[in-house]
């Protein structure tokens, strides 16, 4: 209906805000990628119970036996068993799908720290592995599904990934800490690894932000959108006892 800004790009300057700048959107990105996989679904590329001993039949062996049958639904709703912390650095700093094919051998490796569907642990990796997973399904990097299947379609052409503005330039908003104080650098490696994208590295104009919000809001109502009434449904309702559902709290 109106959009608007105020405030400042970096606290201690007087360098506005606009309606251009573009906001690192850090987890709200775990609704995108829930929503990438809900079109996948519908295109009949996975189902929602598709299990990672399904993507990948000739790593399988190399997993633990529990967690070949973590599917989507466990994954999106952080119920798959997987550490609420994860150090990404060992398998790769570089963006593409390797580094995330490492993470996935790694993470499924390893026993779930609970049984699949009963514990709610928020973990990052919870939306890493099931980018990879479509990385594995269509052969294109997830950053380029999400262009693909989200972006283009909702006209969202400023989003992109990772940090924003020139570095030790303040021509885009600013990374703060929590105590409000800014960070010592910005610009595009201000940001996790690479590969954590799906869980949290897109950016955009919050007018672009807003398409997507009022995309799911369409869709929830019968209205044209991006996906299926039945898809919203799915993405907004917790698989499993709890208040958490498919990349929405």
């Amino acid at each position: 209906t109106a959009i608007g800004t105020a405030g400042y790009r970096k606290r201690g300057t007087d360098i506005p805000v606009t309606l251009k700048d573009k906001w690192h959107l850090g987890s709200n990105t775990k609704a995108m990628t829930a929503t990438l996989i809900a079109k996948l679904v519908e295109l009949k590329k996975l189902r929602w119970e598709t299990t990672t001993a399904e993507i990948y039949r000739r790593k399988r062996a190399q997993f633990h036996p529990v967690m070949r049958d973590v599917n989507f639904l466990h994954l999106l709703s952080h119920r798959a068993g997987l550490p609420h912390l994860f150090d990404l650095s060992p398998y790769g700093k570089g963006s593409g799908m390797g580094p995330r094919r490492n993470i996935v051998r790694a993470a499924l490796s390893k026993a779930p720290e609970t049984a699949l569907g009963k514990h709610y642990e928020y973990s990052n990796l919870g939306f890493i592995v099931p980018g990879a997973m479509t990385e594995e399904i269509t052969g294109q990097s997830w950053e380029d599904s999400m262009k693909k299947w989200i972006f283009r379609p909702l006209k969202m052409k400023s989003s992109g990934f990772g940090g924003t503005g020139t570095p030790r330039k303040v021509d885009q908003p600013w990374p703060h800490l929590a105590s409000g104080k800014p960070t010592a650098t910005n610009g595009p490696e201000q940001d996790n690894l690479p590969s954590l994208g799906p869980a949290g590295r897109v950016h955009c104009t919050m007018e672009d932000w807003a398409k997507f919000v009022a995309d799911h809001l369409a869709g929830l109502h019968g209205k044209k959108a991006l996906l299926q009434k039945s898809s919203y449904q799915t993405l907004i309702t917790p698989p499993f006892p709890g208040s958490y559902a498919l990349g929405w709290g």
